[in-house]
This record gives structure tokens, sequence and C-alpha cells, in this order.
């Protein structure tokens, strides 16, 4: 396989590894949407096939991590012709001291995860009160 080839692959699948025999897993990066509003970040993870359950969520030092373990069913029988790809979803983030990082919220709902970053206090605009007649 070309190196174009491997990237183009690599590209539309959001797979992290090379790609793999059939059968085997990998792993993927989500799609992820991230807006920004007044007081959070909000950031919305693509992740078919997770459940609530099955999502963890890590905050170290400044690190944001998420984790998504897809429920397998067993195949039956040798695969012959496989595009379906099987794998997990691992993807970090950066995190600056703009965010409160103890009021992180989480929402999943039919394999889309939303998390609601809060921005700190110190960094939301807010209006100055002014004195006098």
């Amino acid at each position: 396989m070309t190196e174009e080839k491997k990237a183009m692959t690599k590209a539309e699948t959001g797979a992290v590894a090379e790609p793999r025999k059939a059968g085997e897993e990998q792993t993927f990066q989500p799609a992820v949407d991230v807006v920004e509003t007044a007081d959070a970040i909000v950031l919305t993870a693509d992740m078919p096939g997770v459940g609530k359950d099955d999502v963890e969520i890590r905050v170290e030092k400044d690190v944001l991590t998420l984790v998504g373990k897809v429920s397998r069913a067993e195949d039956e029988g040798r695969p012959v012709y496989v595009e379906y790809k099987k794998g997990d979803f691992v993807r970090s983030f950066t995190l600056t001291e703009d965010v409160d990082r103890d009021r992180i919220g989480a929402e999943m709902q039919k394999g889309v995860l939303t998390l609601t970053i809060p921005k700190a206090e110190k960094t939301k605009p807010r209006k100055v009160q002014i004195r006098g007649e």
C-alpha cells in the first residue's frame, strides 16, 4: 500500500493505527464539534455503538481524555469481506486555565457524547457598575 493510500485510509476512517486484517480491532478518534458560548465550551463527540456506561472521561493535569468502549457481539462464521471496522474510541484535548475543570458535565444519548466545560469565573465577561449621581 502506498504512503498516499495509507494516509487517505487513515483520514477516511479516523483510525489512529494503520489498517489491519479483517476482524482485527482498531482505535478511532471520534469526530468532534467544539462550540464556545458565553459561559462554557461545549464539546460534542460522535461515538456510535458506545453506551453511557461504556464512556470514561478523565482529567489529568491539563489533559481531558475521552474513552468509549464499544460492546461487541460475537461474529458467527468466518469473515469473507469486511467493511465495518470494529474498535474503541479515544481522543484527548489540552485544557487551558480558562475553564473550570471541577464542574465539567457530561451527557450521552444515542452514541453522541456532549461535554459542557464551564468557563472559569475570572474569564467570563462582566459588567462594571458605575457609581455616582
